[in-house]
């Protein structure tokens, strides 16, 4: 999100080492020993296995209770062989490092009802004696470095729950690093900045306005425009339009419209540019049943000026135009609708159940001397309504635009489950003309 290392961020989970295995006697100034015997050949010890790597995954709340804890610490190290009580000639190994503990909560992280200090721990292991039990004698060896400790949760501290009088730090060793999820009910993407070129440069020299477009979301919160779990249509292009026979193509999926209506009207641009309609929606309706229709992705079109006939070609992945069947004698209605984006929940275009939202914002930014976009003023505030785009504000001063997009799968705040719906946004486009 920020493009900066945070302390306590790793790029995977991450166990420990394990600790330095003690040296072998040698009973010489010299090595190997030249005059080896059974008698002499004390052994370090092996090292202190390294800490696990645990990650544990909750969409509810985990929770701590009684001396339950969990750990994640490196094995001890240990003296090596002796020759004469405890020695310890062979020498002592190093202990193993602390592992990673991860846990990650859709909702809360709960020590309330922990009994105990320290439940979570990822420490390193004690050294291995040496010739005593100090950590600094001779032949001892090293012990294990702590390992990482770290809590994800959406609302941060305010999503840890402590036992009464007691501290983050107290509940954990080494101290925990609060993250935000991997996954969770809210997740959100960004574009990058998009430049915008030229467009804002007239002919001839002197600033040009660029005026953009989008539809289906609330002009304030962002929020994609549904109704009974079924995201909106935007604006019309074309129709309703009566189909008569030979309208829809042999192929079946071909349909060929009059375009009178839309020239010399705003929808002209879509005309002359027809690859503009790509995936746009294309709704057969019945002329007397409003519940009657089906709709088609536009893969293709193409403008005839002389013959004032348009072509609109559906996806070949999808059902034949031929498949619709107004019902009870009523006619077939054509209506071509813009399309700015596309939501597909459980293989199901522009379902968007209650229980999700999608919400989409967008920002401008002019260029610094560099030509990169100028980060420090944003132009263009994060907004929901594209009007903000246009206007004398930005004139010859917008050079990127980027977008943001929020998924929230627990809308209803009723909580997550594995069967929790998941909506995807396929594509976005913004168009704009200059």
């Amino acid at each position: 999100v920020t493009s900066t290392v945070t302390i306590g961020e790793l790029t995977k989970p991450w166990a420990g080492h394990g600790g330095g295995a003690g040296g072998n006697a040698c009973a010489g100034p010299t090595f190997p020993t030249p005059a080896w015997t059974i008698s002499s050949d004390e052994k370090g010890s092996g090292g202190g296995g390294g800490g696990a790597s645990l990650l544990i995954q909750a969409l509810d709340t985990v929770k701590l209770k009684g001396a339950g804890r969990i750990n994640v610490d490196g094995g001890d190290g240990a003296a090596g062989e002796n020759t004469i009580g405890l020695n310890h000639v062979g020498g002592g190994s190093g202990g193993g490092s602390g592992g990673h503990l991860i846990i990650q909560a859709g909702k809360k992280i709960d020590f309330s009802a922990s009994t105990i200090d320290n439940s979570l721990t990822s420490r390193g292991g004690k050294h291995g004696a040496g010739k005593t039990a100090q950590a600094d004698s001779d032949d001892s060896g090293g012990s294990g470095g702590p390992g990482i400790i770290q809590l994800h949760t959406l609302g941060g501290a305010g999503d840890i729950v402590l036992p009464a009088a007691k501290t983050l730090a107290q509940m954990s060793a080494p101290d925990s690093q609060l993250l935000v999820p991997t996954f969770g009910a809210r997740s959100k993407a960004r574009s990058v900045w998009i430049p915008v070129g030229g467009a804002g440069v007239a002919i001839g020299g002197g600033v040009e306005a660029i005026e953009f477009f989008f539809e289906g979301i609330n002009t304030t919160t962002g929020l994609v425009n549904k109704t009974s779990g079924v995201v909106d249509d935007a604006t019309s292009i074309l129709g309703p339009v009566t189909l008569v026979s030979g309208d829809i193509q042999p192929d079946g999926r071909t349909v060929i419209v009059d375009s009178t209506s839309m020239e010399s009207t705003a929808a002209d641009i879509f005309l002359r540019n027809p690859e503009l309609l790509d995936e746009a929606k294309l709704r057969l309706q019945s002329s007397v049943n409003p519940n009657a229709k089906k709709t088609f992705d536009v893969a293709s079109a193409s403008w005839n000026p002389a013959t004032h006939q348009l072509s609109l070609t559906v996806s070949s992945s999808g059902a034949l135009l031929t498949s619709f069947n107004p019902g009870g004698g009523a006619q077939t209605q054509l209506v071509l609708l813009r399309r700015f984006f596309r939501v597909v929940t459980s293989s199901t275009q522009d379902s968007l159940p209650a229980s999700a939202n999608i919400r989409v914002k967008f920002e401008g930014a002019q260029a610094k001397i560099d030509g990169t976009p100028d980060e420090t003023t944003i132009l263009v505030p994060k907004t929901a309504n594209i009007a903000d785009f246009n206007t004398p504000a930005t004139l010859g001063k917008l050079q990127f635009i980027r977008f943001e997009v929020e998924f929230d799968i627990d809308a209803l705040a009723t909580g997550l489950l594995p069967s929790s719906p998941r909506p995807e946004l396929e594509y976005l486009r913004l168009p704009f003309r200059f």
